[in-house]
C-alpha cells in the first residue's frame, strides 16, 4: 500500500506493521480504511488514532489487549518494538478548537513526555487556563486516556465459555441435534455489563476556580464511558449531561455552564442532594458511582444534607467525595458540610491537581487504587449494596 498522505500516514502504516508483527493480521483494506479514518477524525488527538485504530484495526475481543499493549508500545516508550515513532501532532490543524491554536511557526501539543507528564500531573487544575495551548492540550489527551478505562459490575446474564456453571439452555439445544444425547456439554462464565457513574460538581462561589476543570474531566468520561450522567449543584440541581455529550471535549464545560443558572452563586447542598434522591432520579443512583466534587461549604444547617447522604449512601454503590483541599498536608474536614458528609463518604480523595483528577478516573474503574482516606460501608447500608452486584 503506497503512503501517499505523507509522513502521517507513514507513521500510521508503520503502526499497522507492529499490529501484524505482534500477532494480529489487519489487510491492506483495513490499513485503508485506518488512515481514512484517523484523517477524518484528525491525527492530532491521540484518542481519535486509538479509536480509529480499534475500530479498524482490531477484529476480535480477544485482540483487544494486544491492540493496547501495541499501541502503547508504538507510540508511548521504546519497547520490543524498537523506538517509539514520534507523535503525528502536524497532521490537520483544522480540526483544532479555535480557542487553541498556536502562535504562528508552532505545532498543536503532541502526547507529554515523561517528564512532561509529571509536570502536568502536578499542575493545578485552578489555573488550568494559564497553561499554555499546548499543555492544556496534552492535559485533556491525558485526561482522555484515563476515561478509557470502563467501569463495569457482574451482570445477572453469564457470557458463553469458561467453565464455571452449565449453560443448560444451549446445552438442551446441542444434545436435541444428537437425539437427546447429553454429547457436548456449554458452559457459562460470568458476565459484566457497564457500572452506571453519577458526577455531582459543585458550581457555588467557593468552587468558582475548580468547577470548570471537574466538568472537562466528567466530559471525558461522558465520552468514554456508557451509562454516566452529570449533575451540578449550587442553589439547585442542574442536570447538565445532554448539553455536554456532543461537541469537543474543551468546549464542554463552556456548554454545561450555559445551561446552569446558579452558576458561581450560591449554595444549598442539602437542598441539591435531596432533589438527587428523590423519587425522579433515584433510579440513576441505584448501583452507581457517585462523585461528589466540592468543597463541603454548606448554607445553615446540615440537617438536610446528612439526611441526603444517607439515602445517596444507601442507593449507590459507593460514593467518592474529592476536594480541592484534601490532599494538603494536615488537611482536616473544616467545613460543616464535609463533616456531615464523611460519615456516609465510601472514600475522600484529593482534587485539586491533574494528576488528582486522572486518579479519580482510574478509581471509577478500579476501586483497589490507593485513595488518601477509606472508611468501611456504614452498618445500616450494608444489605443495599451486597445487592447491588461486585
Amino acid at each position: 500500500m503506497r503512503s501517499d498522505g505523507g509522513p502521517v500516514a507513514d507513521v500510521l502504516l508503520g503502526f499497522v506493521g507492529a499490529l501484524r508483527s505482534a500477532g494480529l493480521q489487519p489487510g491492506p483494506d483495513e490499513a485503508a480504511a485506518f488512515v481514512a479514518a484517523t484523517a477524518a477524525l484528525g491525527a492530532h488527538r491521540r484518542d481519535h488514532v486509538y479509536w480509529a485504530g480499534r475500530a479498524c484495526l482490531s477484529r476480535r475481543p480477544e485482540d483487544l489487549a494486544r491492540y493496547d499493549a501495541v499501541f502503547a508500545a508504538y507510540f508511548d516508550t521504546a519497547g520490543d518494538l524498537g523506538s517509539p515513532v514520534p507523535w503525528p501532532v502536524s497532521a490537520t490543524r483544522a480540526s483544532a478548537h479555535p480557542d487553541e491554536q498556536d502562535g504562528p511557526g508552532q505545532e498543536p501539543a503532541a502526547l507529554p513526555t515523561a517528564s512532561r507528564a509529571e509536570r502536568l500531573r502536578a499542575a493545578d487544575l485552578a489555573r488550568l487556563q494559564a497553561l499554555s495551548a499546548q499543555d492544556r492540550a496534552a492535559v485533556y489527551a491525558l485526561l482522555a486516556e484515563a476515561a478509557r478505562r470502563r467501569p463495569r459490575r457482574r451482570a445477572h446474564r453469564g457470557q458463553p465459555g469458561g467453565h464455571a456453571r452449565i449453560d443448560v439452555r444451549r446445552s438442551v439445544r446441542v444434545a436435541l441435534r444428537y437425539g437427546g444425547e447429553p454429547v457436548r456439554l456449554r458452559h457459562l462464565r460470568p458476565g459484566t455489563a457497564p457500572r452506571r457513574v453519577v458526577f455531582v460538581v459543585d458550581v457555588s462561589g467557593s468552587m468558582h476556580a475548580y468547577a470548570q476543570s471537574y466538568l472537562l474531566g466528567a466530559a471525558a468520561l461522558l465520552r468514554a464511558v456508557e451509562r454516566v450522567e452529570v449533575f451540578t449543584t449550587g442553589t439547585r440541581l442542574t442536570r447538565v449531561t445532554p448539553a455536554m455529550r456532543g461537541g469537543d471535549l474543551w468546549a464542554a464545560p463552556a456548554a454545561a455552564a450555559a445551561q446552569i443558572p446558579d452558576w458561581h452563586g450560591g449554595t444549598s447542598l442539602g437542598h441539591c442532594l435531596r432533589q438527587l434522591t428523590s423519587a425522579r432520579t433515584r433510579s440513576a443512583l441505584r448501583g452507581a458511582l457517585v462523585v461528589v466534587l466540592s468543597d463541603g461549604w454548606e448554607r445553615g444547617s446540615t440537617t438536610g444534607l446528612t439526611q441526603a447522604m444517607a439515602r445517596l449512601s444507601r442507593l449507590a454503590r459507593r460514593v467518592y467525595w474529592g476536594s480541592p483541599h484534601a490532599g494538603a498536608t494536615g488537611f482536616e474536614p473544616g467545613t460543616a458540610g464535609l463533616r456531615a458528609a464523611l460519615p456516609y463518604v465510601d472514600r475522600l480523595l484529593p482534587a485539586a491537581t491533574v494528576g488528582d483528577l486522572v486518579a479519580v478516573l482510574n478509581l471509577l474503574a478500579d476501586p483497589s487504587l490507593p485513595v488518601l482516606s477509606e472508611r468501611p460501608p456504614p452498618v445500616s447500608s450494608r444489605r443495599d449494596r451486597g445487592g447491588s452486584g461486585a
